[in-house]
């Protein structure tokens, strides 16, 4: 409450005036990340509400101009508006339900990334999987509990389960998938989000929604050495979009935002031309050439107070700490 408080004073101050400011003076870009819009949500990957998310939409369309990756090699000057780029993560259902109505009436551009095994095997990436044990499980994985040394009442909250995952990213793909893969039996069937289809996914790409990939598999590519899986991850989900929309995704974003150097380098030699990896900073804006390749910082939104996230979409968040630092 206090700091919801907060932003609201924050907000009729005028500090997003000041933050569009500096955005325009600067040459700066805010790529927004989001993953779920849903009403329905888990208590250690929280959904953004959709009326938070059309509030905030309504918003940043009144004062900024909305972009897409590809409109970066057209733009050659800055305009008098901040330039926000709409970008989203693993592919749920929520998103052709609740987000493409108001993206669509509002005449809005986003980018999607999706993972196109996990959409095939209709299953979700690994960490929705473990929050939704720990956070509305049925019964319990002795076995994994010990292991990951997880008491019958501990109570898990966001920083508890970040630290969780990064204790299994240590594992290998393999090794980390036999021990979350059980998990699902201990979760009710009702509560495990869906992914989007691939005709649901082509009304997107319809749509104007430019589809990126986000790893066959949605693999911690911080691991990932070998040739032949780094060539699934990123060259065969790249032809597997290719297959089902008719275009080569532009864009990749690394699972996890993470990446090692090999994986990183194996992107830029794959054909696409922009790498989604850094978080939390904006986008030093400049002409970019139409074979230009970059690597694209974001910013996490997530929150459902419409006013902090807008704040936190004109960079306000990353330039505190920024300015902290300093001082």
């Amino acid at each position: 409450m206090i700091r919801k408080l907060l932003f609201f004073i924050l907000y009729n101050a005028g500090f997003p005036a000041i933050m569009r400011r500096k955005m325009v003076n600067d040459k700066e870009i805010a790529v927004l990340l989001f993953h779920r819009i849903s009403d329905s949500s888990d208590l250690l990957w929280p959904a953004m509400p959709i009326k938070s998310f059309e509030k905030l939409l309504l918003k940043i369309k009144a004062k900024s101009e909305i972009i897409s990756f590809s409109d970066l090699t057209t733009v050659k000057s800055y305009p008098s508006k901040p330039l926000i780029i709409l970008s989203f993560d693993d592919g749920y259902v929520d998103f052709y339900e609740h987000a493409m109505p108001i993206l669509t009436s509002l005449n809005m551009k986003a980018n999607h990334n999706i993972c196109p095994g996990l959409i095939d095997l209709k299953t979700i990436p690994w960490t929705q999987i473990l929050s939704l044990y720990l956070s509305c499980k049925i019964s319990d994985n002795e076995p994994f509990n010990k292991l990951m040394s997880i008491e019958e009442h501990d109570a898990y909250n966001e920083k508890k389960f970040i630290a969780l995952c990064m204790v299994l990213l240590k594992y290998d793909d393999k090794e980390r998938d036999e021990l979350i893969s059980p998990l699902l039996h201990h979760i009710p069937k009702e509560k495990i989000y869906q992914l989007m289809n691939w005709d649901q996914i082509r009304f997107c790409f319809a749509n104007q929604i430019e589809i990126g990939s986000h790893g066959y598999l949605h693999r911690n590519l911080l691991q990932v050495w070998d040739t032949k899986e780094l060539e699934n991850e990123i060259n065969d989900s790249s032809i597997k979009i290719e297959s089902e929309i008719g275009e080569k995704p532009k864009v990749f974003a690394f699972a996890n935002a993470m990446g090692n150097e090999e994986s990183k380098t194996f992107v830029l030699q794959s054909g696409y031309q922009f790498t989604l990896i850094l978080m939390d900073k904006l986008l030093k804006w400049h002409p970019l050439l139409p074979d230009e390749k970059i690597q694209v910082p974001r910013i996490n939104i997530s929150r459902s107070d419409w006013r902090e996230e807008y704040l936190r979409s004109l960079g306000f968040h990353a330039y505190l700490k920024q300015f902290l630092k300093i001082i």
